[in-house]
């Protein structure tokens, strides 16, 4: 109860010493998701990824004194990773390390911090920054609140939303709200994201791109190639290793005899067709080359 309760005990709490100061609309305020700078993520199946809760404060004759949030997802797409199922004060604590909000309080955590877990539902948050309303939250343009861990339990290619709820989590369900100077304000802006399950596995591309080289019978040469390694979707699913990322192929022709070597390379079976192909056409132009001929001419005539 008490959890879910937060928006009314923030409001009763900090209204006894709100000051008479202006109230800010709705539009002054934001909330929003990101994951690594962006709201939608894609996910490899089985795999996690977290989304950050952000704040954003206009600038104006405002603090903010606490806040209260619920952030839904589609629990068919993605589960919610509780780090403390049945440790309320570690959840809360692990769920905003590294977070503006760990140490918005003169370097510590807020009085009052308050995390709950739905696995296949979402999260909810509840803060009073300072009992005492000494330490307050002035504007600013993005500070985060909370994190989540999400596992991708879905089918391959299916897609989940995150959104901020009302009426949905905890009883008496948790709001989206603002404290300032003891009154509950709804953020204008409420911005969720989306978790996208991959479609289809990435795997290793190869590409073999070989320099021009001038080639004689009668002389060593060697030729370099570089192999560029990108990831493509794999429409058979399979799985390969990738191998180094470059080799080389060196051609030796004498008079007596004609050998290609190469460097052992772990690679697809296309590079190495690609080199014995290489190989190939190299002896058929020495063959082809008047010194090449002259020296066939020779062995035979032995």
């Amino acid at each position: 109860m008490r959890k879910a309760m937060v928006a009314v005990a923030l409001a009763g709490v900090l209204g006894a010493v709100c000051s008479a100061g202006q109230i800010p609309g709705p539009e002054k305020f934001a909330y929003w998701v990101e994951s690594n700078g962006s709201p939608d993520a894609v996910v490899a199946p089985g795999g996690t990824v977290q989304f950050m809760v952000y704040l954003k404060i206009m600038p104006g004759d405002w603090v903010v004194q606490g806040w209260s949030l619920a952030l839904c997802h589609d629990g068919k797409v993605a589960e919610l990773i509780d780090p403390f199922p049945d440790k309320p004060a570690e959840r809360a604590s692990a769920m905003i390390a590294g977070t503006n909000a760990a140490t918005m309080k003169n370097g510590r955590a807020p009085d009052f911090n308050s995390v709950s877990v739905y696995p296949n539902a979402g999260m909810t948050q509840g803060v009073v920054i300072d009992m005492m309303v000494a330490v307050t939250l002035p504007p600013t343009d993005k500070f985060s609140l909370l994190k989540g861990d999400y596992r991708a339990i879905g089918a391959a290619g299916a897609t989940g939303a995150l959104t901020f709820c009302e009426g949905t989590l905890g009883k008496p369900p948790v709001e989206n709200v603002i404290v300032v100077e003891g009154n509950s304000i709804t953020p204008g802006a409420q911005t969720g994201g989306t978790i996208t399950i991959q479609a289809q596995p990435l795997i290793p591309t190869i590409a073999a791109i070989p320099a021009a080289a001038e080639l004689r019978a009668d002389k060593a040469a060697t030729v370099d190639a570089r192999v560029e390694i990108g990831l493509t979707p794999n429409p058979r699913r399979s799985r390969c290793r990738a191998g180094r990322t470059d080799w080389r192929m060196r051609m030796r022709s004498s008079p007596s005899s004609m050998r290609s070597r190469r460097r052992r390379w772990r690679g697809s079976t296309a590079v190495r067709g690609l080199i014995s192909t290489a190989s190939t056409r190299r002896r058929r132009a020495a063959r082809a080359s008047p010194s090449g001929r002259l020296s066939a001419w020779r062995r035979r005539s032995m």
